[in-house]
């Protein structure tokens, strides 16, 4: 019967830590008025220890959300791509991760193209969540969105082909 007990307070405690790294702890979560439509938003599988969530952002998801339009009102969404991008780890510290120096866009397999911008959006050193900015590309058929050199992985590669409205 120890044993048992012992078991179920295991499993309580996991469940209580799980809950407070991932629910209104500090870290940033995404309400489903905020969440980006179905196809827009792209996860990786978690490789280093770090998962990275990218999301195409269009004009309805800043109209639905004042904070992330505030965060991108320097960059009209018909001259800039606005990707946000959620990294999470439950171990190191996303904090010293350059997103901007670390990322880069490739239209239609042409040349890396740098990030004009990001804008940090919130976040801990264990949940980090910024929008990166690039120039946006003009009668592409493919965009790709790496970023480089995180948690010890070389390439993450977010890719949208055909591109979205927006």
């Amino acid at each position: 019967m120890k044993t048992w007990t012992w078991l179920v307070a295991a499993l309580s405690a996991i469940t209580v830590a799980a809950a407070a790294c991932t629910g209104g702890g500090g870290g940033s979560s995404v309400s489903p008025a905020t969440s980006p439509a179905p196809g827009l938003t792209q996860s990786d599988s978690g490789e280093g220890g770090v998962t990275v969530e990218a999301s195409w952002l269009t004009a309805a998801e800043l109209d639905a959300d004042s904070d992330l339009a505030d965060a991108a009102a320097a960059y009209p969404i018909e001259s800039f791509l606005l990707v946000r991008v959620r990294m999470d780890t439950h171990s190191g510290d996303l904090s010293s991760y350059d997103l901007a120096a670390g990322s880069e866009m490739v239209v239609d397999g042409g040349p890396p193209q740098a990030a004009v911008a990001w804008r940090p959006l919130g976040g801990s050193s264990h949940h980090r969540e910024a929008l990166l900015v690039f120039e946006r590309p003009q009668g592409a058929a493919s965009v790709e969105v790496t970023l480089k050199d995180l948690a010890g992985v070389a390439r993450r590669v977010f890719r949208w082909a055909p591109l979205p409205g927006g």
